[in-house]
């Protein structure tokens, strides 16, 4: 074999190990409903990332169903990037009923982005709304911090 065989070899070989790596939004979704709280979180960054529109519902089941924190964050943070409107009402739920004020401010934040992005105006009322009640309710001030910058920021 020649030395431009044997290079062209390992190169065919690198780009399908490459490739091999790479999970498709059927995996990740899988990864969600896996049990396994660090691959839950790695698959909502990763479906956030993509804004993978079609993995909503499963993102939305793992945030109202989860009672691990940091997943439930991570699964708030992941649809606010990918900032689907539908996502709205399991948000407002959460920050409405969750006391943990780390997911609330990941929801509220990705309420924020979702009307940023997506909303309409009644959509953006309601984040108001929703945003007005954090602020004056909360005792964390960061959460009332980005509570008031949203309330600013749609109330122009």
């Amino acid at each position: 074999m020649s030395k431009w065989s044997v290079f062209s070899v390992l190169i065919f070989a690198a780009c399908l190990s490459g490739q091999s790596t790479q999970k498709t939004n059927e995996a990740y979704v899988q990864d969600l409903k896996s049990g396994d709280p660090a691959l839950q979180r790695e698959a909502c960054k990763q479906l956030g990332l993509r804004r993978a529109d079609n993995t909503v519902e499963a993102i939305t089941a793992l945030l109202t169903s989860s009672t691990d924190v940091d997943v439930q964050v991570s699964a708030a943070a992941a649809l606010g990037e990918i900032a689907e409107v539908r996502s709205t009402s399991p948000l407002l739920k959460v920050l409405n009923t969750n006391p943990s004020p780390r997911l609330q401010y990941a929801s509220l934040a990705a309420l924020g982005g979702i009307a940023r992005i997506n909303g309409t105006g009644k959509h953006k009322a309601a984040v108001i709304e929703a945003a007005t009640r954090v602020k004056s309710g909360s005792t964390d001030s960061l959460l009332q911090d980005l509570a008031d910058k949203i309330i600013q920021m749609y109330q122009k």
